[in-house]
């Protein structure tokens, strides 16, 4: 899909030469598309392999091309991309994804693909700069971008300012593997908080036996119960196998 402002569409429409400039910058970014979703998909493989995720439900794959001005930010234009892609992948998969169609969730998902956007435009002219970036939307759902960016710069027909076109590839998945994995996170989580409360919870009672508020022999029975409590929260943390 391919998205350009109305400013330079203006542009493009009013001289040949600025819509013949266009093109080619889009042609060069169009020739490496092969080599660009190679490494795409590279970097995808190897974050997969890392959290140790296996089963992959792919949900949305595609690329944008967004035209615009360096200072000119597309947030309309990105939010109506990712809704019609979320509304695509609901149409065709079993998997439900009522959780990322939320306006909420549409929102979250377009700061994302906007902020790699502008990662990637932040570039001086005619030097490229590729950025990626893969992030958990909810748990079992990853989404994975990659954003290239080229520049034009040419006073005399698009004026001082910098027109930036971004092909942005992206790629959402939904994974068993990691619904698992956060659930054993969280697991995790919570026995690691309690064991370190019963730790300072142990810790207080000898403050209390030093500062008098306690006898020794209320500090023994007490110490010995928190000691089996500290014993079986370690038990279950250990049990939890953080490896992720």
């Amino acid at each position: 899909m391919e998205c350009i402002t109305a400013s330079v569409k203006k542009i493009v429409n009013n001289s040949t030469l600025a819509d013949e400039q266009l093109n080619a910058l889009l042609n060069r970014i169009k020739l490496k598309e092969a080599e660009n979703k190679a490494a795409f998909f590279s970097e995808i493989e190897t974050n997969l392999s890392h959290a140790k995720i296996g089963d992959i439900n792919e949900l949305i794959s595609n690329s944008s091309i967004i035209t615009e001005y360096l200072s000119e930010f597309s947030l309309d234009q990105i939010k109506t991309v990712v809704a019609s892609e979320l509304e695509k992948a609901k149409s065709r998969n079993d998997i439900n994804i009522d959780p990322l169609m939320t306006a909420e969730a549409i929102e979250s998902f377009t700061t994302l693909v906007n902020l790699i956007k502008e990662t990637a435009k932040s570039s001086s002219a005619n030097t490229n700069i590729v950025q990626y970036s893969m992030h958990r939307v909810s748990p079992g759902n990853l989404v994975f971008l990659y954003a290239l960016s080229q520049t034009i710069q040419d006073d005399e027909t698009f004026g001082q300012e910098p027109v930036t076109a971004t092909v942005i590839y992206y790629k959402l998945i939904f994974s068993i593997d990691d619904v698992k994995h956060q659930a054993v996170f969280d697991n995790y989580q919570i026995d690691k908080e309690a064991y370190i409360k019963m730790k300072k919870l142990q810790a207080n009672l000898l403050d209390k036996l030093t500062d008098g508020s306690i006898d020794f022999d209320t500090w023994t029975k007490m110490d010995d119960k928190f000691s089996l409590a500290v014993d079986k929260a370690k038990a279950r943390l250990d049990a939890d196998q953080l490896d992720l």
